[in-house]
């Protein structure tokens, strides 16, 4: 359940490449690699450009080493996208999060059966929380993408977004209506 060359690869696309992937150290099993996303992440929160120089300057070990292993992580690409290793990472994480819950619940499961119900409906949730992580960040990122691509492709074909009501006034306040946009007027 855990492929360093996967985390690797990852890496190297976040840091080279500058892919807006969505990194928490609990999705990296190797305590280095843990540490760089411990960094990426402030890196992140503070707006702060995400290169193997700010990244070494935020990790509290010897730098030359830390360098070193940062410039080596594009060694693990071999014809994979960025996409399909960030797809197996958070396949991974999530199973060793699924089995971890499940090892968990054991002790519970054997001594407290009583509650059996209670025990089942508990790791149900849980599971559920698992899931719903996953899909909540590829829904984000696949809108991100889908409104890019749809913009992209409008403004190439010259379209004009506006839709005029008629009413000179309104269409002026609002600049016209928008395809795809709700627009509640309130008197």
């Amino acid at each position: 359940m855990w492929n360093e060359e996967i985390e690797k690869a990852v890496l190297f696309y976040v840091i080279y490449e500058q892919e807006a992937f969505v990194l928490n150290e609990d999705d990296f099993v190797s305590d280095r690699n843990r540490k760089i996303v411990k960094a990426i992440n402030e890196l992140k929160s503070r707006n702060e450009e995400i290169s193997i120089f700010s990244i070494s300057s935020r990790i509290k070990a010897n730098k030359s080493q830390v360098l070193e292993y940062l410039s080596g992580l594009g060694e693990y690409i071999r014809t994979a996208t960025a996409d399909s290793v960030y797809k197996e990472l958070m396949q991974l994480s999530k199973k060793r999060k699924v089995f971890d819950l499940l090892k968990s619940s054991e002790k519970d499961v054997i001594e407290d059966t009583d509650d059996i119900d209670i025990i089942a409906q508990s790791i149900v949730q849980n599971i559920n929380k698992i899931e719903q992580s996953e899909l909540t960040e590829k829904s984000f990122m696949k809108q991100v993408s889908d409104t890019v691509e749809t913009i992209e492709n409008n403004v190439l074909k010259g379209m004009d977004y506006s839709l005029y009501t008629g009413i000179q006034d309104l269409d002026d306040m609002l600049c016209g209506l928008h395809r795809q946009e709700l627009t509640i007027i309130r008197c």
